[in-house]
């Protein structure tokens, strides 16, 4: 497999790329990887309405310890984060009566155990409920659906939701990037949203909101372009001190209904500069890597994504040294994704920073060479 890394920078962030793990025991869409405070590793997959299992040496599920999280079987596209306190925030999409026109949320606690459950929607047409972005941060805690027909172009439909199960909304976020496949963070007492200007469309645009939801601007404009094609499903994003890293897709000029695509991680800098790309997969014409996920453990990152229904990811080293102090707290602007994102202790939150050295099971894991072979040296690197 063809992995490249792309970087204007002398020294690259992504040091080493582990051969993909393809978990084959279990199909489904929306692989998640999360670490909780006690370094155990858990595989989160959209099927039968959201499993869940701890994951082995091999990050094959524990079929005994399996937990089946809702007991709706007809959720669609799903969106999970971990939150401060290592809760889960869950949202699904399905259909009442015209395509994802309804949605519902849920939390969990640091063990899965259902916490509060409500339907934010139901038959409503006039938001898309599927490709959903959530967040969990200290001040955000919730998910944005894109509006249909809203003001001011793109425009989303955020729904708060707490660790009580109240719910408010839904308000509209005017000016939004496209949302659907996009993330968002908390930076500072703001919320950052990162999505494409269109479908399959440079440039990846970051707005900023207040915490009254109130468009505050463009932070940046960001050309992606992926082996010179288009990005899409920017849903993997976690900030690491200085960097915000970004799994995401990226394809050429074929249609948005294509399923055609590879998975790539993108690192930025504190001014979201693109500092460095690096492709994670070669998927010939007719297939493709979908709905990307990003989960970082010290200076290990893992990308999941699923392939032909099949869960992937990959293992990454990551030289952090650049990128300033990485337990800052969240002063800094800690980060959150529609994926897991983190770093020691709770970790995978959608909405915290990531911190600390590598520890816990992946660093045991990877020591002991049980996540696959390794490839030797660093990925190939050309200037962007």
């Amino acid at each position: 497999m063809l992995l490249l890394t792309f970087s204007p920078v002398l020294a690259a962030v992504v040091t080493q790329v582990d051969d993909p793990i393809i978990l084959d025991k279990r199909t489904g869409t929306w692989a998640r990887t999360f670490v909780d405070s006690s370094d155990q590793w858990w595989f989160f997959l959209g099927a039968g309405g959201g499993i869940v299992a701890p994951v082995d040496a091999n990050f094959d599920f524990k079929e005994d310890d399996l937990t089946r999280l809702t007991d709706r079987q007809d959720l669609q596209d799903h969106g999970i984060v971990q939150c401060p306190n290592g809760d889960y925030l869950h949202v699904g999409s399905y259909t009442q009566s015209s395509s994802n026109d309804s949605a519902h949320a849920y939390r969990y606690d640091a063990d899965w155990n259902l916490i509060a459950d409500a339907v934010l929607e139901a038959g409503v047409q006039d938001a898309a409920h599927n490709d959903m972005t959530v967040i969990c941060s200290p001040d955000f805690q919730g998910v944005i659906f894109r509006e249909n027909g809203g003001p001011g172009g793109q425009a989303g439909r955020w729904f708060s939701f707490d660790a009580q199960g109240n719910v408010s909304g839904p308000t509209t976020l005017e000016n939004t990037p496209q949302i659907t496949g996009g993330a968002a963070i908390q930076v500072g007492d703001e919320m950052w949203l990162f999505g494409t200007q269109g479908y399959q469309q440079d440039p990846l645009q970051v707005k900023r909101y207040d915490a009254d939801l109130v468009y505050l601007g463009e932070q940046a404009s960001v050309n992606l372009s992926p082996d010179g094609g288009q990005p899409y499903w920017t849903q993997g994003l976690l900030k690491a001190g200085d960097y915000y890293l970004l799994a995401h897709m990226g394809r050429g000029q074929e249609s948005f209904d294509a399923d055609t695509g590879n998975v790539y991680l993108s690192i930025l800098d504190a001014d979201l500069t693109l500092l460095e790309q690096t492709r994670l997969s070669d998927y010939s014409s007719g297939a493709a890597g979908m709905r990307p996920g990003l989960m970082r453990d010290g200076d290990k990152a893992v990308v999941s994504w699923d392939a032909n229904l099949r869960p992937n990811l990959v293992v990454l080293t990551l030289d952090l040294s650049g990128a300033g102090n990485l337990d800052s707290g969240w002063d800094s602007g800690d980060s959150g994704d529609t994926g897991p994102g983190g770093g020691d202790g709770v970790s995978g939150c959608g909405g915290c920073a990531g911190g600390g050295q590598a520890g816990g099971l992946l660093a045991g894991l990877i020591a002991a060479g049980m996540l696959g072979r390794r490839r030797n040296g660093s990925p190939q690197q050309k200037p962007c």
